[in-house]
């Protein structure tokens, strides 16, 4: 029946009214083998254009399936007042994480799920294992610029804060050039990283609009051993999506006083937070740029925990800065004391 219903629906004329859905292959109840092969290749995410009405027809089929939702980056060049550069770095403990033996994350692979990589930067070069992307008609370059500054963040230099040097980087462009994208494309950017072999996923983005195609597609990620940090988010509200589905890292920002920044956004599921105000970071096409948000925060936990991963350390260490979990989590990540858990 499935079948038959996708397959009569792919030949009825588009109307005025047929707007993109996506879908996703849940393996807890999989389409058969030849509709997925009919609709996509490998991905589980799949995208359709259809009108509400045979959505709904497709729903009472027990599809999972729903519009699409956008995604932005979390991050922006501050061009505020100057901090001092090796603030985040210090703030974490970075450099005297690294003065000790196995703990630049040597043999783990991060995914960084964003705008792209500028893989020829002198901070990333020879560190960018892959570059791919999932945005139609695009190629893996970062155009806007806020992919690269993350991943300088997770494996760029200890006096960024990066905690995971000696890591490789999978770059996975699943947002446009103007750093925004579509679930579908963000979705397969979670399968691609998985895919690669990758021991983290970082998602320094969101969106205020859950989707149920991105927590089953992380789900998934979960279930094969990947472990995902994504932003809380910039509204000083409620945990933004993906960081908010269950088993996600959550990561909010705090600044060079020690406190928390007030764009950050908190609740019950913030796992941690990290430096994510006035933060240096690589620029895309060469040098380096300011930027805020916890877009900065989380490359800075998804690194330190490919460096735990490396020196099998127990559990990420933590400072507590003496607000509530719903405002930091379990404090902000300390590098020095995750080498010795």
């Amino acid at each position: 029946m499935r079948l038959a219903i996708l397959l009569a629906l792919s030949v009825l004329p588009l109307t005025s009214m047929a707007e993109k859905y996506v879908m996703y292959d849940d393996p807890e109840r999989p389409l058969s083998p030849e509709l997925h092969a009919y609709l996509d290749g490998e991905s589980r995410v799949l995208t359709l254009d259809l009108t509400p009405e045979e959505a709904d027809e497709m729903r009472a089929e027990g599809m999972v399936i729903e519009p699409v939702v956008q995604y932005r980056i979390a991050g922006w060049v501050d061009q505020g007042p100057s901090i001092e550069a090796t603030w985040a770095a210090d703030a974490m403990k970075v450099p005297e994480a690294h003065k000790l033996s196995n703990t630049k994350g040597a043999g783990k692979k991060v995914c960084i799920v964003d705008t792209g990589i500028d893989r020829n930067h002198s901070l990333l070069k020879g560190k960018v294992q892959s570059a791919t992307t999932t945005v139609p008609d695009s190629d893996s370059v970062d155009r806007q610029g806020h992919g690269t500054h993350v991943a300088s963040l997770v494996a760029g230099s200890t006096d960024l804060g990066a905690s995971a040097i000696a890591a490789k980087i999978i770059a996975v462009k699943a947002l446009g050039d103007n750093g925004m994208g579509d679930s579908d494309w963000v979705a397969r950017g979670v399968e691609s990283c998985v895919r690669q072999g990758a021991h983290v996923i970082n998602m320094s983005l969101g969106s205020t609009s859950p989707s149920e195609v991105m927590r089953r597609a992380v789900r998934d990620a979960r279930a094969a051993g990947v472990i995902v940090v994504a932003a809380s988010g910039n509204e000083g509200g409620a945990i933004n999506y993906p960081a908010a589905y269950p088993g996600v890292v959550s990561v909010g920002a705090t600044t060079s006083s020690k406190q928390i920044a007030g764009f950050s956004n908190r609740g019950a599921g913030l796992g941690y937070v990290a430096p994510g105000q006035g933060v240096l970071g690589a620029r895309a096409g060469g040098g380096t740029v300011t930027m805020s948000g916890t877009s900065m925060a989380s490359p800075f936990v998804a690194g330190m925990i490919a460096m735990r991963l490396a020196k099998g350390a127990r559990s990420l260490g933590a400072n507590d800065l003496g607000f509530s979990s719903r405002l930091q989590g379990a404090g902000q990540v300390d590098a020095l004391k995750t080498t010795k858990n």
